[in-house]
């Protein structure tokens, strides 16, 4: 499956959180401070986001496409898709994850070579 990104998706925390419930996952608001970012990785689950403030950017390693979600940005991140985060000043999320945000499989950003073991 692709990661997906769609641009000035959503408006309001609720919108978020209704099509959050409507696919069936756990929502969790998080904050994420900045940093230098981080080399290709894959996580153990889907991972919906819906960027509320800031701004979160990444590269789909498959495509070689950079994507710059701001606010109201929707992306989708399938569980194994290698990706790269790149550097950022730190973000609010709401997110729609596959597994509740406390029963992430750690560690939650693997290696390209675990896809393998």
């Amino acid at each position: 499956m692709a990661i997906t990104v769609h641009h000035n998706h959503f408006r309001t925390d609720d919108s978020a959180e209704s099509e959050i419930a409507e696919a069936g996952l756990h929502c969790s608001h998080q904050t994420y401070e900045a940093t230098g970012g981080n080399p290709i990785h894959w996580h153990p689950l889907d991972i919906h986001g819906y960027i509320k403030s800031g701004t979160f950017r990444f590269r789909d390693v498959s495509t070689g496409e950079e994507h710059t979600c701001r606010p109201g940005s929707y992306f989708h991140i399938p569980m194994g898709a290698l990706h790269t985060e790149e550097a950022h000043e730190g973000y609010d999320v709401i997110l729609g994850l596959s597994v509740p945000f406390a029963e992430i499989p750690q560690p939650a950003s693997r290696p390209p070579q675990a896809l393998r073991e």
